[in-house]
């Protein structure tokens, strides 16, 4: 109690936070319950009798369980196999530039993505990819056919993996490349001095070190 008193204000920063995790996160955790209770308009938020695992095993026992979860499962995989690497490579290339103002200009335009709400960024992509779009257009100028992206279910994963990665390339390379300033540049004078070329640099000093 006498730290409490004497540090007050410090245990009042933490109470904050505290109080907002518990009434915006946890205690809306409760609801969850409804999963395993039938609902009715107008009833108790937690739902009325209690049915178990009934709607579990009518969502498994439908017919296009599987599909959902393969495609559900495909899109994962494809999402963490470009999301993954790509900011990485993005922070090495990056890395290399020399002319600040270009740099930093490649920076902020990429970063601007991930500020925009997922409603804006739908918005674009839906005008990107409409049969008057830019993209379409694009295909229409070099003489290809005009191709409707989102009539077509197929074209459904490559535009949400590719969104994916546009809004959040440049923000996960910022970690990455906060690393890569660190890395003494007396480093890359050495592997100069030694023959060693614009890659070899890259590869050798940057990538393994």
């Amino acid at each position: 109690m006498k730290s409490i008193k004497k540090y007050w204000q410090l245990y009042l920063i933490v109470a904050i936070p505290t109080v907002y995790l518990l009434v915006f996160r946890y205690i809306p955790m409760l609801g969850n319950v409804i999963a395993f209770r039938t609902y009715l308009p107008g009833g108790s938020v937690f739902g009325q009798d209690w049915v178990g695992l009934r709607y579990f095993q009518m969502f498994i026992g439908d017919a296009t369980f599987w599909q959902v979860f393969l495609n559900t499962l495909s899109i994962g995989i494809w999402t963490l196999i470009f999301t993954f690497p790509l900011p990485i490579i993005f922070a090495l290339l990056l890395n290399e530039v020399k002319n600040r103002i270009f740099k930093k200009f490649i920076q902020t335009a990429s970063y601007l993505p991930y500020f925009l709400s997922i409603v804006i960024i739908a918005g674009m992509i839906l005008d990107f990819t409409s049969s008057n779009g830019f993209i379409n257009n694009a295909i229409h100028f070099f003489g290809g056919t005009r191709i409707l992206f989102m009539q077509d279910p197929k074209w459904f994963q490559p535009i949400y993996v590719i969104s994916q990665v546009w809004q959040t390339l440049g923000w996960g390379s910022i970690l990455y490349l906060a690393a890569l300033t660190n890395i003494d540049d007396t480093l890359y004078e050495a592997a100069k001095m030694d023959g060693a070329n614009r890659w070899q640099q890259m590869l050798h000093v940057t990538f393994f070190l």
